[in-house]
């Protein structure tokens, strides 16, 4: 198995320095839990920062010597960076705005400068590492403070093995484009083969922001850039389920168990636990619980809610006003409802150990998972996990990722107060059976999904991607292939060329009376029209008329509006046979309606079609219309005769009985001909690949296709090939001509 080199922002481990000597803690985060069995397993590589500021080279050089022996690798921010990077850009604008938070959002320049200078500081610390390994080995960059670093690898390492994964929420689009600086993010997590959300919700969200923000289309949940198929995907983390299941029969942990049962004298006992953060919903599940204390009064020193609340960021303000916030109402509750002998909120503000949290999710009869966002919220899959005799309820919002997967917990609405008081009662008061039940399918999930199922899962999928990439590489016109098909055409004596000509000798325009020919399109095509035993055929899906005033110059045949309009040389235009335009009258004011819905949308009829072009369209919403219009016509026309074609931002509805392919195979069967060219761009030209058969030389423009053995990438691309052909071309008559006669 090849190296894997895990790079975040923290290390799953703490540092400090004292004396001279290096102290090393284990951190009880997320992705430190979440990774920890795959570590000990595989032997993982980790880069990140330790925690603290360490400027002194000396210093540097200890913590370097003594994180190796673990194969951690620690990247040094300085105080500024710590600042202006962490404090800055990812937790004061990444942070509230991936959360749904932007009133929350303080965005200073500066932050963005920070975050872009350690992300590539980051990449420069993993050159360190990387060259220390081999060229297989696979890197994985974790959540939302490196979201610029995919694309910084892949343009340092462009045949890396790069994997991402996003531990928050992905906002929608429209709270997306807030950010100033949203394309670059985009497309600093697209240098990535494999992107990773908990949810499906961030997928689509994600992908909508490609669309709209970088001009992408996904098919399945996979884009192509470049060549590079990425994939994009819902991969749900989860926890060391036998790490926590066992941990309950330990003495240690029964011995807190029995403390606290002790402690509570029998009464009910309801669970939180936090890190101190607005987008947990602490303010709230405290509203709901005073509601339900002031709704069922029955329940008066009976009920004890633990709230354990971990700190963070206390020293920014917004989180000290929380902290105050949370202080103040825990005091009022408490004082409206404590009696001698009880208080209705047992509040601790600190981290705990494992072995304390461990008991209390053992002891906990109702677990209240309540943020009003979270990525996932793995306390959930922790407290099923410790409730190894299936007791126990899991109240779980509905704005978790966890409620996905954790579908017989009882899911609320965070911000409906009295809905959780009611949930509340409800796991109170549910029958042993019951729990048991949902128990017994939450463990199950838990388990068959746990985080070495995770880590398995990723690292599936991202060889997957890579192999898929390899077989399309495969395709791309490579200077040897380019060399091999100029020697065929120059001893070639007849040939035969199939040129498209939207998005192949032309680039797409906003609109499509504006993709005229330039001097240099109309100087290759003119050359290599003009060699000996030469036959070049335009065939595309535009109109007759423009092909005429565009290229009736030249020595060409036309097969236009997809072969329904054919014109030889020096001929006149001629109609495919049996072919009517009746049908236009009930199909055109189907697609006036999609023209009204879609701004920047438009109609263009030709003789015997109809295209809905949407190029000037926003991208989602014309993508959008495009599957709503094609699913119509597609009922309306399924004993008409006509056919969809679904083109480069154009949705076009013709007869059946027009097809490039059959064009192609009219003039196949025309002549003997020792080479037949074919290169084309969209769903069309499909049909023209398949008409001239795997003996020809077929080559899809933009993404690869399964009749075509190569892909060039670009216009560009293509005027490059067809002008090496026409040098080898006229090479060819020159040396016939030199030849003596006999």
């Amino acid at each position: 198995m090849p190296k894997i080199i895990i790079i975040s922002n923290r290390l799953p481990v703490s540092v400090s320095v004292r004396n001279q000597k290096v102290y090393v803690t284990r951190s009880s985060g997320g992705l430190a839990s979440g990774l920890e069995g795959a570590f000990k397993k595989y032997g993982l590589v980790w880069l990140g920062w330790p925690g603290g500021i360490y400027e002194e080279e000396q210093t540097q050089e200890l913590v370097k010597q003594r994180l190796k022996k673990d194969n951690l690798y620690p990247v040094f921010l300085s105080a500024d960076e710590g600042q202006n990077f962490y404090e800055g850009y990812s937790n004061s604008v990444l942070w509230p705005i991936c959360h749904y938070f932007p009133q929350n959002v303080c965005y200073e320049h500066r932050f963005w400068e920070s975050y872009e200078q350690v992300n590539q500081k980051f990449m420069h610390y993993l050159l360190d590492v990387y060259n220390l390994y081999e060229e297989g080995d696979i890197i994985w960059v974790h959540d939302y403070h490196l979201m610029l670093l995919p694309n910084i690898l892949r343009k340092k390492l462009p045949t890396s093995t790069i994997g991402y994964f996003h531990h928050i929420p992905f906002p929608s689009f429209e709270i997306f484009r807030i950010l100033r600086h949203r394309q670059e993010l985009v497309w600093g997590l697209l240098g990535a083969d494999l992107i990773g959300f908990h949810t499906h919700s961030d997928v689509h969200h994600f992908l909508s922001c490609t669309g709209r923000l970088a001009g992408l289309y996904h098919r399945l949940s996979e884009l192509v850039i470049n060549y590079r198929s990425i994939r994009v995907d819902a991969i749900p983390i989860g926890v060391d389920y036998n790490r926590l299941a066992t941990a309950t029969k330990r003495k240690a942990v029964q011995k807190q168990v029995q403390f606290y049962k002790e402690e509570f004298a029998g009464g009910k006992i309801l669970l939180s636990i936090d890190r101190l953060d607005f987008s947990k919903g602490i303010l709230q599940r405290l509203q709901a619980f005073r509601r339900f204390l002031q709704l069922n009064p029955d329940y008066m020193q009976k009920v004890t809610l633990v709230m354990v609340v971990v700190p963070s960021r206390d020293t920014v303000e917004s989180y000290a006003r929380l902290k105050r916030e949370v202080d103040e109402l825990v005091g009022n509750i408490n004082s409206q409802y404590s009696t001698l002998t009880w208080r209705p909120i047992l509040y601790l503000y600190k981290s705990q150990d494992f072995d304390t949290l461990c008991a209390l999710y053992h002891l906990a009869d109702v677990c209240l998972v309540t943020p009003l966002r979270d990525g996932m919220n793995l306390v959930s899959k922790e407290y099923v996990a410790c409730s190894v005799d299936n007791r126990g309820v899991l109240v779980l919002s509905e704005m978790a990722g966890a409620a996905e997967s954790l579908t017989q917990a009882l899911r609320v609405n965070p911000f409906d107060i009295d809905d959780t008081a009611t949930r509340i009662k409800e796991g109170l008061e549910m029958a042993e059976d019951e729990q048991a039940s949902r128990m017994l399918e939450l463990r199950a999930n838990v388990k068959k999904y746990d985080s070495l199922q995770w880590f398995n899962n990723f690292m599936e999928q991202l060889q997957e991607v890579k192999q898929k990439q390899v077989a399309i590489y495969q395709k791309v016109l490579l200077k040897k292939d380019d060399d091999l098909i100029v020697r065929r055409f120059y001893n070639a004596k007849n040939r035969l060329i199939f040129l498209d000509y939207d998005g192949t000798l032309v680039s797409f325009t906003k609109h499509a009376s504006e993709a005229q020919p330039d001097a240099e399109v109309l100087s290759i095509v003119k050359r290599l029209a003009e060699i000996p035993n030469n036959h070049v055929a335009i065939i595309s899906g535009r109109h007759r008329l423009a092909m005429d005033e565009w290229l009736g110059d030249l020595k060409v045949e036309f097969l236009a509006e997809h072969g329904a309009w054919r014109k030889e040389l020096g001929g006149r235009w001629r109609k495919l046979e049996n072919l009517d335009d009746d049908w236009k009258t009930r199909i055109r004011p189907i697609m006036e309606t999609y023209v009204e819905r879609t701004p920047g949308s438009y109609i263009e009829e030709k003789s015997f079609s109809l295209a809905w072009h949407f190029r000037v369209t926003d991208n989602y919403l014309g993508n959008l219309r495009a599957l709503e219009l094609a699913d119509t016509l597609q009922y309306i026309t399924a004993n008409l005769g006509l056919q969809i074609l679904h083109g480069s931002k154009v949705i076009e509805i013709k007869s059946a009985k027009i097809s490039k392919g059959s064009a192609a195979q009219s003039l196949m069967d025309r002549g003997r001909w020792d080479l037949v060219l074919a290169i084309g761009d969209d769903m069309t030209d499909e049909d023209t690949f398949k008409a001239v058969g795997p003996g020809a030389i077929r080559i899809k423009v933009g993404e690869p296709s399964a009749n075509a053995e190569y892909v060039l990438s670009s216009v560009t691309d293509v005027r490059r090939l067809l002008t090496h052909l026409v040098e080898a071309g006229e090479k060819s008559v020159l040396a016939m001509d030199s030849k003596p006669h006999v």
